[in-house]
């Protein structure tokens, strides 16, 4: 199918960085532009690429990764960053797919940012970039809450994703701006939602 031939050039383009880092973050500048459904997908073509990938879904406010894959939210990255559990036991093989693994989001704490601000969480990423090739992060949208910046502290590179139908240009000025108030390393922009005879547009660029 196109979409899946657009994920898999997507692999094509985050592979020239995974020689400096395969901890990827994802955001988006506001929420509903389909952030989630890429990660879960660009999860897929990474595994099917041959790399050892986990998807860990970092949205502490709405997570969905779970219901993408098919699994239950309980043991997630909330206990991982409460010290229930080591994030070793969190990670789950995603159903039917060899080379795929997730770590879902967990209950909803009532203190996202105060939880994601911690060591805790600096220490998972690292122990996961140990075990994995690509660490894929589903974050909140970057606009509506701070979590996304205190997270993009420990990653190798920063993904935007902005839907064609919905992102307009000051969003996504606005979202690019609070990035480099943090010195994120933003490497590139996602375009979403375009049609199928547009797909040649799904691009990234460093």
């Amino acid at each position: 199918p196109p979409f899946a031939q657009a994920y898999r050039a997507l692999v094509t383009s985050l592979e020239f960085l995974m020689a400096k880092g395969g901890v990827f973050l994802f955001s988006s500048p506001s929420a509903s532009e389909g952030k989630t459904t890429s990660v879960a997908n660009l999860g897929v073509a990474f595994a099917e690429a041959g790399h050892a990938t986990v998807v860990v879904d970092a949205d502490l406010r709405r997570p969905r990764v779970h219901r993408f894959y098919g699994l239950s939210d309980d043991n997630g990255l909330t206990h991982v960053l409460s010290g229930k559990i080591d994030v070793a036991k969190a990670r789950r093989r995603v159903p039917d797919r060899v080379g795929l693994d997730a770590v879902v989001a967990g209950p909803i704490p009532p203190n996202p940012t105060e939880l994601l601000r911690s060591e805790a969480l600096e220490t998972a990423l690292a122990k996961l970039a140990d075990s994995y090739d690509v660490v894929l992060i589903d974050c909140p949208p970057v606009l509506p809450v701070s979590d996304v910046l205190v997270i993009s502290r420990f990653v190798d590179a920063v993904v935007m994703i902005v839907s064609a139908g919905s992102t307009s240009r000051r969003q996504l000025s606005r979202a690019v701006a609070a990035f480099a108030r943090v010195n994120a390393p933003l490497k590139g922009v996602v375009l979403n939602g375009v049609e199928d005879t547009d797909l040649e547009g799904y691009a990234y660029y460093e």
